[in-house]
């Protein structure tokens, strides 16, 4: 889980890596936002801000990818915050499983 604490002091070009919209078939962005927006999914004490971000990486060690959420207008949608234009801190991190 990350937030934006300001703007980033990044003064150099870099090549950003975009969110995956799947990490295989039946595990795709889509479904977890279904299932945020529907249900508390967190195991921990914790009511989203306003573009707080989750990240969710792939434990995967042939590929780095990750899906990544906002919270916006009391929901949460497809997005990420980009380092280079934010400064972010992360403020709680875990393992998610699914069932």
């Amino acid at each position: 889980m990350r937030k934006i604490v300001g703007n980033s002091d990044f003064l150099m070009d870099g090549i950003l890596i975009p969110p995956n919209d799947s990490f295989e078939e039946n595990l795709t962005a889509e479904s977890l936002l279904t299932e945020l927006n529907t249900r508390n999914c967190f195991d921990f004490d914790y009511f989203p801000n306003e573009e707080d971000n989750l990240v969710i990486n792939e434990d995967n060690k042939n590929r780095r990818g990750f899906i990544s959420f906002v919270f916006r207008k009391g929901k949460w949608q497809i997005g990420d915050h980009s380092s280079f234009s934010f400064k972010l801190e992360e403020f709680n991190f875990g393992k998610v499983s699914f069932e």
